[in-house]
């Protein structure tokens, strides 16, 4: 149980009458990379967001991350220790690309200038951006603009990276870019949960592929196993659409 960083029982989210989370149950393990795919428009983003704290589950038996239950009250117990990137990037348009990585380490986490500057700039390096630190956004591709707000949530030092189709506003030419930096931080150990229909990059990176269909995980299972014999008729008509 100690290597369990998230742990959800019967989770139930709806927004009027529509039920976006049906009976939700999972765990994911510390250092586990988990790849989240499912028709558009299904609820996964919800469930990301139910994660981070931007929405509140209606009820569940359990969901709990490093054993605190996530609920509003419990944020400030894991404060930047879940990253969230977005499919839109999210960047200050008034802020250099440094500055957009750097303010919430010195003004959440109260950490000295110096120091986070130090840090953030070897984490351009690691995104082959370092040259780019002190452009603005509308100065910058779509693909560089993404891989600056995936170090921006990494300058927090988080313990779990969730995102959200990192890669579906981008041009197909700039995917690549940042695809490599999302396997470049899965080999370095992070904790991940990953909404993707890019099933390349799930099959050469997730430890569990989850399959969300109608509000739950209808197949979670190792990735090998989970292309080469889907075991329900929706994930299989999805492999067919998107392989």
């Amino acid at each position: 149980m100690d290597n369990v960083m998230i742990e959800a029982q019967n989770l139930k989210k709806s927004f009027g009458s529509l039920i976006v989370l049906d009976d939700l149950s999972f765990k994911l393990y510390k250092n586990e990379k988990l790849v989240v795919c499912g028709p558009s428009g299904c609820g996964k983003s919800t469930l990301i967001r139910c994660i981070c704290g931007l929405e509140t589950v209606d009820s569940a038996t359990k969901f709990n991350f490093l054993g605190h239950q996530i609920k509003k009250e419990n944020l400030n117990k894991y404060k930047g220790k879940i990253g969230i990137v977005f499919q839109s990037f999210n960047l200050f348009p008034h802020l250099t690309a440094i500055n957009n990585v750097t303010l919430s380490p010195i003004k959440v986490l109260k950490r000295p200038k110096e120091e986070v500057i130090q840090e953030s700039e070897a984490l351009f390096e690691m995104v082959g951006l370092k040259k780019k630190m002190d452009s603005y956004p509308h100065q910058l591709s779509g693909g560089q603009q993404q891989r600056i707000a995936i170090i921006r949530s990494l300058a927090m030092k988080p313990e779990l990276m969730l995102f959200d189709e990192p890669t579906s506003s981008l041009d197909p030419e700039l995917i690549k870019d940042v695809l490599n930096t999302l396997k470049d931080l899965a080999k370095s150990g992070m904790t991940m949960i990953v909404i993707t229909h890019e099933m390349k990059f799930a099959e050469e990176v997730a430890d569990r592929i989850a399959f969300f269909f109608e509000g739950k995980f209808t197949e979670i299972r190792p990735a090998k196993e989970f292309f080469k014999n889907p075991e329900t008729i929706e994930c299989k008509k999805f492999l067919d659409h998107v392989l």
